[in-house]
């Protein structure tokens, strides 16, 4: 063990994630709002008001998240806030955030939706039920979702590309900063992990690098 990090209450830890330099730890627990620790140190550096199930953006410049009635952007300068705007009105399952094409992804428990971060316009509302996993690739031109619907890709206007309707565990699936992999827990218990190649997923969706930005 090279760092114990203290943890306030008794709440269970859902998802752990570092930013792009791998100093910042972002966590997220049931019930409590996420809170940053800095890994050398250990120390709490914010909580984060009304955010949960944030997310960094893929520079670490901003965290991204919020709640049934915010969508709240985060500067990891000094932890003041970017944006502050309203959603609902249902509670949030999943975050996908990519400032530079100006959108976010709120995941619910009836559908996603895309938003622009900057106004909180919706784009369009993406898949059907419970939001599982939503990601963007590094470009922003693609963004990945597995809801009750089942495994889709879409475009950066909100149309679907392909999908399927099951595509392992996807509920607990990444995919690499290189864009080069999906990964996923197996579809029942077990301790396997299934890896493809995200080019070869695109190929059989018809996506081509031309495609992409």
């Amino acid at each position: 063990v090279r760092k114990s990090i203290e943890w306030d209450g008794d709440a269970e830890t859902r998802r752990m994630s570092f930013d792009s330099t791998g100093t910042l730890l972002l966590v997220t627990a049931n019930g409590k709002e996420d809170a940053v620790f800095e890994v050398a140190s250990g120390r709490k550096l914010a909580t984060l008001q009304y955010t949960q199930e944030a997310q960094f953006s893929l520079d670490g410049s901003l965290v991204v998240g919020g709640n049934g009635k915010h969508i709240r952007a985060w500067s990891t300068k000094d932890w003041s806030k970017v944006y502050d705007l309203p959603n609902g009105p249902d509670y949030v399952t999943r975050f996908a955030v990519h400032p530079n094409n100006d959108l976010v992804m709120v995941g619910g428990p009836n559908s996603a939706r895309l938003v622009r971060l900057s106004s909180g316009q919706e784009v369009a509302k993406i898949g059907v039920g419970y939001t599982n996993f939503a990601a963007f690739n590094r470009d922003g031109s693609l963004i990945f979702t597995y809801a009750s619907s089942g495994f889709a890709v879409w475009n950066s206007a909100g149309s679907r590309v392909c999908g399927t309707a099951s595509l392992a565990n996807a509920r607990n699936a990444a995919i690499s900063p290189d864009d080069r992999y999906l990964v996923a827990g197996p579809p029942d218990s077990g301790t396997d992990i299934m890896v493809w190649k995200l080019k070869s997923i695109l190929a059989g969706c018809g996506v081509t690098d031309k495609d992409l930005m």
